[in-house]
């Protein structure tokens, strides 16, 4: 009986983010068309070549031997093939109605899966009580950069979500088999979607072994090992070569490759990835004071020590890469970005260290999660990806400040459907889902922390 209002404090965590997000739409760059271009490719010819769709693309073709590829991993281009196919008989095409498909793809590959992440934020700090799991997931969610993308058609939220959900299956398993397979398919799937996810597949294999053994490390691997073949077939086809990846052949559509690399972690990168202008810390401060919850004097159980290990690998890990990627159009934030965007699949791994800082320091994280959910809101309604320096000076709390004075708001469905006012209905309804998230929260029960 206890789990029905955490399931259904889920849900409505859930439709929350599906309310807030769901109806933005617009403002996204390159990412986003080469993923929807293989989308199409693969269903309208069934070829995974892209050169038909280049009117619609950006700067980010993979080109080989004149043949134009997408520079993304293809794993959320292959997920959204079958909405696309579902989109085709209505008469939508990507070369006639890119901004639609743009928004569809946006809405099925970021803002269902934060939904998602929300969801499974609650259940994996219920033990603590429902103000604190709801806080915690309000915090992560609304307060990190995983809002502003989750109305775009990155990868980032997706490669999140898979990242977690491989996670809280391996943490269920028990060392079952069926579930172990099950986390390394997904932690597999995480890695079509984003390269660097082969990371949380590695903490994922790693931690499977530590707690059940090898061959529960073997079970995790050959449930990813359907993926990662079929990744190596895409490589084979597209590039010649199974360990070729797209960034390998990144190039602007006049032929300039991007010098996309790998380095030693450069300090100065670093620095600016936490407390540069748009550092994570800085516009999002919740991601440092829940860096608290990762220290304790009290004693740990094996499974706390555990997840202390996943929650603090994985974020040090995706921290880093920023510092040792050599992008020369891209740079520190990963291009036009509210923050070091490739460190947001890591983002909900903050969980753990944020619930227990919540307990001990409730009101400083209020604070630290009221800045942080209000600049990401602004990113959100206005600009999620603000001009980086080699496009302009001006900071991003400059750039959003000279958005809000201008009321210069994205497009929102809201809005196109009832006019000005209609920003007025969204808040309305956004307001009544929070209604009705505080009603199912539950007096307090002690917060099961002291043991920690």
């Amino acid at each position: 009986m206890q789990d029905r209002p955490d399931r259904r404090l889920a849900a409505l965590l859930a439709l929350l983010v599906l309310l807030v997000s769901g109806p933005w739409y617009g403002s996204g760059l390159a990412d986003e068309q080469p993923r929807a271009a293989l989308a199409a490719a693969i269903v309208e010819s069934g070829s995974i070549e892209i050169g038909p769709y280049v009117e619609v693309l950006n700067i980010d073709p993979a080109i080989r031997d004149g043949r134009i590829h997408s520079d993304k991993a293809p794993g959320s281009s292959l997920l959204f093939v079958p909405f696309y196919a579902a989109l085709s008989p209505t008469g939508l095409d990507l070369r006639d109605d890119t901004e639609a498909i743009l928004a569809v793809q946006a809405f099925v590959l970021s803002t269902v899966p934060l939904a998602g992440i929300a969801a499974l934020i609650v259940l994996r700090t219920r033990r603590y009580s429902p103000t604190v799991a709801a806080a915690t997931s309000a915090s992560i969610v609304f307060g990190s950069m995983l809002l502003p993308f989750s109305t775009l058609g990155f990868g980032h939220v997706l490669a999140a979500a898979l990242g977690l959900f491989a996670v809280d299956l391996l943490d269920r398993s028990r060392g079952r088999s069926g579930l172990l397979n099950a986390a390394g398919a997904v932690a597999g799937l995480g890695v079509m979607v984003e390269y660097p996810m082969i990371i949380i597949a590695a903490v994922v294999m790693v931690t499977a072994w530590r707690r059940h053994g090898p061959v529960a490390a073997v079970r995790v691997a050959v449930g990813g090992l359907p993926f990662a073949l079929l990744l190596l077939g895409y490589h084979q086809l597209a590039f010649d070569n199974p360990f070729h990846t797209p960034h390998r052949y990144s190039q602007e559509l006049d032929g300039e490759f991007t010098g996309i690399g790998i380095r030693l972690p450069d300090p100065g990168t670093l620095i600016r990835t936490l407390v540069g202008e748009r550092g994570l810390w800085v516009l999002t401060p919740i991601s440092l004071i829940g860096l608290r919850g990762l220290h304790t004097r009290r004693y740990l159980t094996s499974e706390q020590a555990s997840q202390r290990a996943i929650a603090g690998s994985v974020l040090v890990a995706f921290v880093l890469i920023p510092a040792m990627r050599v992008d020369d159009l891209a740079g520190t934030w990963g291009g036009f970005s509210p923050g070091p965007r490739f460190v947001v699949p890591a983002l909900p791994f903050l969980a753990w260290p944020v619930a227990r800082t919540i307990v001990r320091f409730p009101r400083l994280c209020c604070v630290a999660a009221t800045i942080s959910i209000a600049t990401m809101s602004i990113a959100t309604a206005f600009d999620p990806l603000p001009p980086d320096a080699s496009f302009s000076d001006d900071p991003a709390l400059v750039h959003w400040g000279g958005r809000i004075l201008d009321l210069d708001l994205r497009p929102n469905a809201f809005v196109d459907a009832f006019g000005p006012m209609g920003i007025l209905g969204h808040l309305t309804i956004v307001a009544i889902a929070l209604t009705l998230i505080w009603r199912t929260l539950e007096p307090e029960r002690p917060a099961d922390a002291a043991v920690e």
